[in-house]
This record gives structure tokens, sequence and C-alpha cells, in this order.
């Protein structure tokens, strides 16, 4: 790991948001896959597209075998697979955030005061 922003406290924090969004569960599922994720994959390589680097969305949890193993290089070969991830995450926060959405107007209609008729 030859890139410095790996060492950033910013990607740690980062690296930990994605492994909590996606349950620690490896979501490249390459030939080696052990399931459980402790490191994060870049969708799109970053030496591809360094502006992706910092993108939550271009990153998904990953195993050990998958990231480094070349399991992640298999997975990535098939662009197929790489779309559907991202749709994937994107309905996910999608779903996220109506879920949210729909909570702050439960809350707001709890806030306003209820009127009674005497």
């Amino acid at each position: 790991m030859s890139d410095r922003r790996y060492s950033t406290a910013a990607w740690q924090r980062l690296r930990r948001q994605v492994l909590a969004r996606d349950g620690h569960l490896c979501m490249v599922r390459g030939p080696t896959c052990v399931g459980y994720a402790s490191s994060v994959h870049h969708i799109v390589a970053s030496s591809e597209r360094p502006d992706l680097f910092w993108a939550e969305e271009n990153l998904v949890a990953s195993c050990g075998p998958c990231n480094y193993g070349g399991g992640a290089r298999i997975a990535a070969s098939n662009t197929k697979a790489t779309i559907a991830s991202l749709q994937q995450i994107v309905e996910q926060q999608e779903q996220r955030i109506e879920m949210l959405l729909d909570r702050l107007a439960q809350l707001e209609r709890a806030a306003q005061p209820q009127s009674r008729i005497y």
C-alpha cells in the first residue's frame, strides 16, 4: 500500500463508515472470499479514477483475500457486476433517505401542538 492517503485519519474514518454501512460483509465475493470484510475496495480503481478515491459510493466492504488476493480484479473485470453494485448502493442510499424523511415527518407531526375541542 504505497498510497499515503490510506494512512490518514480521514481514510480510517471513511473505511469504518463503509464497513459499518455494509455490515462487515464482503461485497466483492471473489473466488477466495471468506465473507467477513476487514478492508475497503474501490469499485473503480483509484489508479484509474483518482477523483473517486474518497467517494463513498465507489467503495465497498471487502475481505482480505478479495481485496488483496486478486478477487477484486476478477470482480472488477465484470463491468455489469460493477454497474449493478453501484446501482444497488444508490438504491440502498435512496431507501435510507426515504426512511429518514418519513421519520422526520413523523417527528414533525408529533411536535405540533394538539388542538382540543370542548
